[in-house]
């Protein structure tokens, strides 16, 4: 496999381990509310989620910008290159590489974009809490097409990879851009 990949998958293994305890986090609060004990914190609860909601996006973000930067020679600049990032990653590179996302991937991301906005610029306090459980629903949907997406991108990227070898082979001719 191409080095660049191998080092992707472990980011995005890192993902979805955050994903697991942004899960396990939200089962324990929810049991801790349901106790009625004085143990459930509401700001603790929705501060956590929306922290794990914000670090996975960061981190599927910057799998996505290693790839723009490897393939397209994408150089993000502006108030805007996050959202441009996501959408030029859901568009194919005649010649180059496919979509490296689908379109429902995309305006999921897209989503999520919008809320780690919100959580970078505002006081945990200021969480309410059917915003962050909204985003966790779309985080839910979001994390499995993301890795799906990515999957189906890589095999498509190795795919030219001299089969039976051991090792990482060069990168496919032509497809990763020189820096």
């Amino acid at each position: 496999m191409h080095p660049l990949f191998a080092r992707l998958d472990r980011q995005l293994a890192r993902a979805t381990k955050e994903f697991s305890n942004v899960e396990a986090a939200e089962a324990r609060d929810l049991k801790l509310k349901k106790m009625g004990s004085g143990l459930y914190n509401k700001w603790a609860h929705n501060a956590s989620i929306a922290e794990g909601i914000r670090a996975i996006y960061g981190g599927l973000e910057s799998i996505l910008l290693t790839i723009a930067k490897a393939t397209d020679a994408f150089d993000p600049s502006g108030e805007s290159w996050h959202a441009d990032l996501i959408g030029t990653m859901a568009d194919p590179l005649e010649d180059i590489r496919p979509a490296v996302i689908s379109a429902k991937t995309r305006d999921l991301l897209d989503s999520i974009r919008g809320f780690r906005h919100v959580v970078n610029h505002k006081y945990a306090l200021e969480l309410k809490r059917p915003l962050v459980q909204r985003n966790l629903k779309t985080l839910r949907q979001l994390v499995p097409l993301f890795e799906r997406d990515y999957r189906v991108f890589v095999k498509f990227m190795t795919k030219e990879e001299t089969s039976g070898s051991r090792g990482a082979a060069p990168p496919p001719a032509g497809r990763f851009r020189k820096r």
